[in-house]
Parts: C-alpha cells; structure tokens; sequence
C-alpha cells in the first residue's frame, strides 16, 4: 500500500481483517453502503482499500482501552445469551468479529462479576423512549422491545433505515423533536418513519 507521501507499506489481510472491518463498516448505513465497492475491487484483485481499512482497524484497537473493556468484564453477558452468541458466531461467516475486542479480551483482566441480580429484568414505572433503527447491526429493535416490556409507560421509535451511531440522531429531524417531545413531558407514542441516512460523495 502505497502512502500519501509515496512510502509503501506490506500489510497481511488475514480472513479475522476482513471479518472485523466487515463488522464495523456495518455500524452505520453510510459505511455499510461502501461495502459492495470494498469485496468489488478485491473480487477483481485489487485490495488496497481493504489494506487500507485493515491498517486503520488495527490503528483503532491499539491500544485497547481498558475502562470500556473492565465495564463489559464485570458485567458480562447473561449464561442464556452467552450460548446463543456462541452457536451464531460458529455457523456465522463473520465468526465473532461484531463483539471485538470484548469478546476476547475483557474476561483476561480477572474482573469479579457483578451479582447475578444484574440480570433480573429492569422493572420501573420510569417513562422511557427508546429509538432504534431497522438496519443497526448492533442493537436492533427487537432488542429495544425486550428491555421496555420492564417500562410500564414507554414508547419506541423505530427507524425504517437507520444503523446505528450518528443515524441514531440525524438521519430525520424528527428524531430531535419526538426527544424534545418526551423531554418536556409531552405525550409521544410508537412510530415507525422511513429515513434515508446514506450519505456518500
């Protein structure tokens, strides 16, 4: 790979490479929409931008920050949802790369766990509104629907479109209004609106 001030540089793609940086381009829709041109050039045997993207995830992992991988440590994901990732990432092409490096890492840190109360459902009479998108790879809305049946007032907004990250804010201006809505105690209500996020020049 060749740099901006003409140095090269060798990079091994490795299948983990591929995986990885297939996992994080998903996150949000803008990324995901270049996915199609990445595998293109490297189905006709051109895998600059993979080496590029590969230098740039090994960049963004190093070094590992060690707060968020202590919280996820001690408290780490329920037995019955351990064993459903675990059955996913075996038949998964992309193996367990979407959890890196929690996966793999935050368990070497030798955190005590918090108590198993942790995975008793929250249950409040705390409003709650919950925004999800249709195309987030990593809390989908089912996920969003399991967590309110514990709210006895809730509401959830769904977006038709959306991943995750910024399209969570600003893929629609009504994201903001319905939040300003709740936050001044208005009434707001179950909605689905289609968005249209993908932004690439």
């Amino acid at each position: 790979m060749r740099g901006r001030d003409g140095s090269t540089t060798s990079i091994v793609i490795s299948k983990f490479d591929v995986q990885a940086a297939t996992a994080f381009l998903m996150a949000t829709s803008e990324n995901a929409a270049r996915l199609p041109a990445l595998y293109a050039s490297m189905e006709h045997g051109d895998f600059t931008m993979m080496a590029q993207m590969s230098l740039f995830m090994r960049r963004f992992l190093a070094p590992l920050p060690a707060v968020p991988l202590a919280m996820d440590a001690a408290s780490p994901s329920s037995p019955a949802r351990a064993r459903r990732v675990r059955r996913l990432a075996e038949r998964s092409m992309f193996g367990n790369a979407i959890n890196v490096p929690n996966a793999d890492f935050a368990t070497a840190l030798g955190l005590e766990p918090l108590p198993r109360r942790m995975y008793s459902r929250v249950r409040t009479r705390v409003p709650g509104y919950f925004i999800s998108g249709t195309f987030d790879s990593r809390t989908p809305p089912e996920q969003a629907e399991e967590v309110r049946r514990g709210f006895r007032t809730s509401a959830h907004l769904i977006l038709d479109g959306s991943g995750h990250d910024n399209d969570l804010f600003l893929s629609s201006p009504l994201i903001i209004e319905r939040i300003g809505q709740f936050l001044r105690g208005e009434p707001v209500h179950d909605e689905e609106v289609e968005v249209n996020p993908i932004h690439i020049e």
